[in-house]
């Protein structure tokens, strides 16, 4: 991918007109704020560099135009859970420390139940990817016993429509192991991108026809912004 071949410096009250301008210019141009946060992101870029809008802005210029991490979709729920608050995420032992938009906490095999459980009472918002491991199941029961389940979503990680079944499948049920009631899900889990439980066990879900940087950060978004809601109705 190389280069844009404009960059300009905006404030807010500029990103309209310069969106308006950039998409009938034939060169690339983008908006940063003082933090170099991508504002705006015109239609050469996104044809140029096969990253639509909603892939970019938000996110730092410097990790637009770096080596990813090791997991895009992390990187992806990460920087989008960044533009709420500060994000950490916890690498039980053995996961790789490869870099993520979030602060990276690795821990000892001694310690990250005990680390985990605090961050759990400490977080505004929990993200938890479905899985089938053991750890997993742990965690589900900490974010049950610990009465989390109001401010906790799940993501649908990008692998094959049989795997995200079975992740599934094992998530619900360490959740009603806890105790937590898990409904049925409306759509398929192939289609699914996050899941958000009422305490009665009624799935909130998020859904597309595919699975995208795009995608997950508009499902991530949108998850965040009920999780609020429902915890804050006023």
């Amino acid at each position: 991918m190389t280069y844009p071949e404009a960059i300009v410096s905006a404030g807010a009250e500029s990103l309209s007109l310069l969106q308006e301008l950039g998409d009938v210019l034939e060169v690339g141009m983008l908006a940063l704020d003082r933090e170099l946060v991508v504002r705006g992101w015109n239609r050469w870029l996104a044809v140029a560099s096969d990253r639509e809008p909603a892939e970019v802005v938000g996110r730092p210029l410097f990790e637009l135009f770096s080596l990813r991490g090791a997991d895009p979709f992390e990187e992806s729920v990460a920087w989008e859970l960044n533009s709420y608050g500060p994000v950490v995420a916890v690498g039980r032992p053995g996961r790789s420390l490869a870099s993520l938009g979030a602060a990276r906490e690795h821990l000892s095999d001694a310690t990250w139940k005990e680390h985990v459980a605090e961050r759990m009472e400490e977080a505004g918002i929990i993200a938890v990817a479905t899985g089938e491991t053991d750890g997993l199941a742990w965690e589900l029961g900490q974010v049950v016993s610990g009465g989390h389940i109001a401010k906790t979503f799940f993501v649908f990680p990008p692998v094959a429509p049989a795997e995200l079944g079975r992740r599934w499948e094992h998530t619900a049920a360490s959740l009603e192991h806890a105790g937590q009631p898990v409904g049925p899900l409306p759509v398929p889990p192939s289609r699914i991108h996050t899941v958000r439980l009422e305490t009665d066990g009624r799935a909130m879900v998020t859904y597309a026809s595919r699975r995208d940087e795009a995608t997950y950060r508009t499902a991530v978004d949108h998850a965040v912004d009920t999780t609020v809601t429902s915890l804050d109705p006023a």
